[in-house]
């Protein structure tokens, strides 16, 4: 039995459940776009998946190269879909920050494709394998990390930068709710994020010689982002059978 496929499997599994769910809430209101952005932050965690397995599967430096350079898609769908839940969700964030972080996504994300093999790299020479979960995955072996790693690395800066900066508005507004949104929803997110490009630099930088691991550290922050939004639903359910009660 393979506990890679497995484990991962499930992870995509209950992902792409939670992504039709709150997909399905913001088809029938259309003024729950918290839960739309919501539903596009769990389906990038099933393209990570994907990619993931793909980068654990290759069988060459050229294929291992080229998940990496499609990783950047589920990173800036990733992206792009957090700062627009807490932006929708809290009612804070800097629209100027929220550009600039999407921004710099969208640039990686492009020039990843244009540059070879992808915009970590400059060069991939071999691959490697390493015994996880019982089983031999790939892993790199020799690689040159590119150049312009640093921007990716001042592009997840700006992650975390508009996530503190939304949160601790939402934290001075000093109602219970808001602040335990902040400490639930900030926190995690923050723990995800600071996890995952911690990881990833040990990994670009060779540092570590283990699989590209980023989905299971966000099951963190889609964890508390469903918590919540699941004491809002309940919370308005329960207004509602009051209203009809009275």
């Amino acid at each position: 039995m393979s506990y890679v496929t497995v484990i991962w499997s499930v992870i995509a599994a209950g992902s792409l459940l939670l992504a039709v769910m709150y997909g399905g809430v913001w088809i029938l209101d259309r003024r729950q776009r918290a839960s739309l952005a919501f539903a596009f932050e769990a389906l990038a965690i099933v393209l990570s998946v994907i990619v993931e397995l793909g980068l654990m599967r290759s069988e060459s430096a050229s294929e291992w190269g080229e998940w990496v350079r499609w990783n950047q898609v589920p990173v800036l769908l990733r992206t792009a879909a957090l700062v627009a839940f807490i932006h929708f969700y809290f009612g804070t964030g800097r629209p100027w920050l929220m550009a600039a972080t999407v921004g710099t996504r969208v640039f990686i994300a492009i020039a990843s494709f244009v540059m070879d093999p992808n915009f970590n790299f400059s060069r991939i020479d071999s691959i490697a394998h390493t015994r996880f979960l019982g089983e031999e995955v790939t892993v790199v072996g020799s690689a040159v990390t590119s150049p312009y790693q640093w921007f990716a690395t001042f592009s997840v800066a700006l992650v975390l930068v508009f996530v503190i900066d939304a949160s601790l508005t939402l934290w001075r507004q000093g109602t219970p709710e808001a602040r335990r949104k902040a400490v639930v929803i900030g926190g995690a997110s923050l723990l995800s994020w600071g996890i995952g490009v911690t990881y990833t630099q040990f990994m670009v930088y060779q540092e570590i010689r283990l699989p590209v691991l980023l989905s299971p550290p966000y099951l963190v922050m889609l964890a508390a982002m469903t918590f919540e939004l699941s004491r809002d639903t309940l919370r308005a359910s329960r207004l509602a059978r009051e209203l009809r009660a009275s």
